[in-house]
């Protein structure tokens, strides 16, 4: 057994830390490059003996302690100097080589990082080190089960367990699989035990590996409903809910938090990272080879939170994932170094400074009732979490979250998933899932080294979705970007002897040793005559050409639908059976089971569904929007800024102009007539973009479903900024009682009347941008009907919520009219001289200059109310001016694509 230390620290100490569990030998080997006795300059093979499972634990913990301004607590457990009893440990053996990394001072080197894994020597006798009988209480007991022994009957857990002089305020088990084993466990849940204080920390991965359906890298929105169905209802998962808290990581990009509450329900968070799913992080960073410890720093992170008074467990989290990249990362130190082992010092300061180590990571409450938003015909977006406080927006398109997108760039979207895909970015759910599926798809088929026979796609989308140009992204990430590209439209095809010349030139591709991506658009042509001929290249492999047979080789085949918006509509309406019929024997059911997955793409305008419509007493199926899709906007507002060639930078737009783009109802063609429009405006990027770089009305009628409609939304807040005057002295006044608030010394402290020209201006300018950094949050003006007509009480929520992005948005509008007015930064302020200390980005400001900006926005509902406005959460009708007036504008026709 280990020696025993009570370890003490200089500042007083909150609790005392128990480290126990199963303790184990880790004999590594570092296979260096030296091949000769006397090639000093390689790094030579070393065996190096390191303590593992619960030292590595105990060894954070320690470092941790270390650190300045790092948590103070006293650590009860194993003597990290003590001498190790082999005897009493289970040993590990592994081979460590070099890796691409990083070193601590993070310099591009060669790190060790684990190769292969040796397995398990002979199992011990006492394969745990527990604390004696005699040790002090400790207020958290951390128990590392790593199903070596500890759980199985080791004389620890009694002890832990059945103290006569107190029990720990915490348990902390982090556990692996087999789940719910040994008599620990059952210790630990028993009613009249631990259940209450207890906390369980383990890995997706082990949950999987029990009887739950959890999906793995679809979108985070699946992963997170999934895992909170399975461990709030799943029988097999029915020992978990006993707990007070369990924690599930996933990888380094995630943790899932369910916290059991006194009502008998549950709460479930998720802390994640919004680019990345799943183990793509080290992906991402090109990262190869891994590490011991992952689980153990998220463990010291969660028992240094709850040795605190009042734990956060969501910081926790977030510096655990941290700790557990900057591991990976790091390896055990880099190659040459006298002593390869793990960084404990390093991630003891990534545990110890979550806010600068764990920037990427964000939080979101994971609902419990998609079931009924599913019978609603809704789903669980995160994006919509950003639209409101409260999340639900209903049918209403997220306008704001599209315009902050369209200016800042995808740094707007602080909590919701970005997914990317080589040039092609994305954030609805739903392509998100169906881009990840066809991905994997791609990925195991290209890894497949036997695979003889085509893989087969289908893409679906209106006209000018762009269907071809997301697999094209998809592939060239996964297959290199020198995958040969082929593209054949059957609507150009005569007969089938066409077909047999673009097959040998599929074939021709694949024997020069590449996998070729082969597009087939309008497949569906010629009432479906193609779909025959594909039957056999998919399911065998081969094409018949006279009487001879030739094999097509490992290629993907990817179908281009132009008769369905969608693969579920792909064919003849169900009702119509002399079509079915036809469809049949057409080989339509036939080719359909052949294809191995879809893609449904949306574009610009609203998704498309096939419904039935009645006109003259009649009912036909035709294609309509679908009012549940409101990610609209946010598609064309990352459209836009890759059309505009905005990068990660803001773009500078007409307000009004990018309202209208984002916010009209239908462009004519889709993706091709949004492009045509952009082309118009981008003619000079070294220039802001401005509505006077619009085509002619006669061309925009051409792309835009109602022009009319179009120019009344990029003039909706002419009216509003007509009034700036009549507005700026309740500006002025606001400013007047929040530095009296807030005790700030204004240099312009008069009554409005009194004020130089100048700084009137300033507040007419202040007054006329309120309703574009309103749209920024989704929120409108529209006209007060009477004295009790006020805001909607869930604006100052949602302008609260989103302070930090609208105050920068003031500061920089601000900023703007300065310096148009001839001001320029410089210390210390002179007004006379035009020197103002604050026009500098709004991330450089000091925090009080900030809220000064942020205040301004807060006040936004009582200065418009004084103007006789108020701010409401949904756009306002086409053709109601926020004067109050309407303007006659024709009636939108939904022109529906009928069944084909």
């Amino acid at each position: 057994m280990p020696d025993v230390n009570i370890e003490k620290r200089d500042r007083p100490a909150s609790s005392s830390i128990l480290v126990t569990g199963d303790f184990l030998l880790d004999h590594n080997v570092y296979a260096g490059t030296r091949l000769s006795p006397r090639m000093s300059d390689v790094p030579p093979t070393t065996f190096v003996t390191s303590k593992g499972g619960a030292w590595i634990v105990r060894e954070l913990l320690a470092a941790m302690g270390k650190e300045a301004g790092g948590p103070a607590f006293d650590i009860v457990g194993p003597d990290g100097n003590a001498k190790v009893q082999t005897a009493a440990c289970t040993a590990t053996h592994a081979l460590w080589e070099p890796q691409e990394g990083v070193g601590a001072d993070g310099k591009q080197n060669k790190v060790w990082r684990l190769s292969r894994l040796l397995g398990f020597a002979e199992a011990a006798a006492a394969a745990s080190a527990p604390v004696s009988a005699g040790q002090p209480n400790a207020d958290i007991v951390v128990i590392d089960d790593g199903a070596a022994g500890i759980r199985f009957g080791s004389p620890a857990y009694p002890w832990l367990l059945t103290r006569k002089s107190g029990t720990p305020k915490w348990v902390l088990l982090k556990t692996v699989w087999p789940l719910f084993q040994g008599g620990l466990w059952h210790e630990l849940v028993r009613p009249d035990g631990m259940a209450d204080r207890l906390v369980v920390l383990l890995a997706v991965n082990d949950l999987r590996r029990q009887e739950a359906r959890i999906s793995r890298g679809i979108s985070w929105e699946r992963t997170a409903i999934d895992l909170a169905r399975e461990l709030k209802s799943n029988p097999a998962l029915a020992g978990l809910r006993q707990a007070r808290h369990v924690l599930v990581s996933l990888y380094s990009e995630g943790c899932l938090w369910m916290e059991r509450l006194d009502s008998s329900g549950w709460r479930f968070s998720l802390v994640f990272d919004p680019q990345h799913m799943e183990g793509e992080w080290a992906e991402s960073k090109k990262i190869k080879g891994e590490v011991f410890g992952y689980m153990s720093c998220l463990t010291a992170a969660i028992a240094a939170q709850l040795a605190l008074p009042e734990p956060d467990l969501e910081q926790a989290m977030r510096a655990g994932l941290a700790a557990k990249r900057e591991l990976r990362r790091l390896g055990h130190g880099l190659v040459g170094e006298a002593q390869p082992g793990i960084p404990y010092a390093a991630l003891a300061k990534s545990l110890c400074q979550p806010k600068e180590s764990a920037p990427a990571f964000v939080t979101v409450s994971v609902p419990q009732d998609v079931d009924a938003w599913a019978a609603g015909g809704r789903k669980w977006r995160m994006l919509e979490n950003q639209a409101s406080p409260r999340g639900a927006t209903g049918a209403e398109p997220l306008y704001g979250i599209a315009k902050r997108v369209a200016i800042f760039g995808p740094r707007a979207l602080i909590q919701a998933p970005l997914a990317k895909f080589g040039k092609l970015q994305t954030v609805d759910r739903d392509e998100i899932e169906a881009l990840r599926n066809i991905r994997q798809l791609i990925t195991d088929y290209e890894l497949d080294q036997g695979g003889s026979k085509p893989l087969a796609l289908a893409v679906f989308g209106p006209p000018g979705a762009g269907k071809s140009f997301g697999i094209k992204q998809i592939a060239a990430e996964v297959m290199g970007k020198e995958t040969p590209c082929l593209e054949f439209n059957l609507s150009q095809f005569s007969n089938s002897n066409d077909l047999i010349g673009a097959f040998h030139q599929v074939r021709d591709k694949v024997l020069e040793g590449r996998t070729p991506i082969v597009f087939w658009d309008e497949f569906d042509s010629g009432e479906y005559k193609w779909l025959q001929f594909f039957l056999a290249p998919i399911q065998d492999g081969k094409f018949q050409e006279g009487q001879l047979t030739h094999s097509v080789g490992k290629c993907v085949f990817v179908f281009a639908g132009a008769t369905s918006c969608d693969m579920q509509n792909f064919g003849p309406p169900k009702m119509d059976a002399s079509a079915q019929k036809e469809f049949g024997l057409r080989k339509g059911p036939d080719f359909i089971s052949r294809i191995s997955g879809y893609l449904n793409v949306l574009g610009p305008n609203r998704r498309q569904v096939r419904q039935n419509v009645r006109q003259g007493g009649q009912s036909t199926l035709e294609w309509v929007d679908d009012p549940t899709d409101i990610c609209f906007p946010v598609r064309r507002a990352l459209l836009l800024r890759a059309l505009l060639g905005a990068g990660d930078k803001r773009l500078h737009i007409d307000r009004g102009l990018l309202a209208a783009l984002l916010e009209v109802d239908r462009y004519t063609y889709g993706a091709r007539s949004f492009e045509k429009i952009c082309l118009h405006l981008c003619r000079d990027k070294s220039a802001p973009t401005r509505r006077s770089n619009l085509p002619p009305d006669e061309i925009l009628k051409m792309n835009v479903h109602d022009v009319a409609e179009f120019t009344q939304i990029m003039t909706r807040a002419e009216d509003f900024q007509k009034l700036g005057e009549k507005l700026a002295p309740a500006v002025h006044e606001t400013w007047r009682q929040l530095a009296k608030e807030e005790g700030w010394k204004l240099k312009y402290g008069m009554p409005y009347d009194q004020l130089p020209a100048e700084v009137k201006a300033d507040n007419v300018a202040a007054a006329q941008r309120i309703p574009w950094i309103l749209e920024l949050a989704g929120l409108f003006l529209a006209p007060r009907q009477g004295g009790s007509d006020r805001s909607d009480p869930q604006v100052q929520d949602t302008l609260e919520t989103l302070l930090a992005v609208l105050g920068e948005e003031e500061h920089d509008l601000w900023m703007e009219f300065k310096l148009v007015n001839g001001w320029r930064l410089g210390k210390p302020r002179d007004d006379d001289a035009h020197i103002h200390d604050c026009l500098v980005p709004y991330r450089s400001l000091e925090e009080k200059d900030r809220k000064k900006d942020q205040n301004s926005v807060r006040h936004f509902p009582r200065m418009v109310e004084l103007a006789g406005f108020k701010i409401v959460t949904r756009k306002p009708k086409t053709g109601t001016q926020p004067g109050g007036t309407a303007t006659p504008t024709r009636p939108r026709a939904r022109r529906g694509r009928k069944n084909s």
